[in-house]
């Protein structure tokens, strides 16, 4: 599939579901700038991958803390 196609595929796709899952970061936009990274391995990606979820999830868990009424 050449990359523009697919490219195309990929945000049809996600789209939705990212829709979706935008109330359940609330309160994290803004907080992260997306940047393009490359890894030497998968395991590295992984390790890289496991890290940002644990910061966002820490993140998220203080702003409903905070924001608890």
């Amino acid at each position: 599939m050449p990359a523009e196609e697919f490219s195309s595929w990929l945000e049809s796709n996600l789209a939705p579901l990212q829709a979706l899952a935008s109330a359940a970061f609330q309160g994290d936009a803004g907080l992260v700038t997306p940047r393009a990274r490359c890894f030497r391995t998968p395991e590295e990606k992984n390790r890289h991958d496991v890290e940002q979820e644990m910061e966002r999830a820490v993140r998220l868990a203080l702003h409903r803390l905070n924001h608890a009424g």
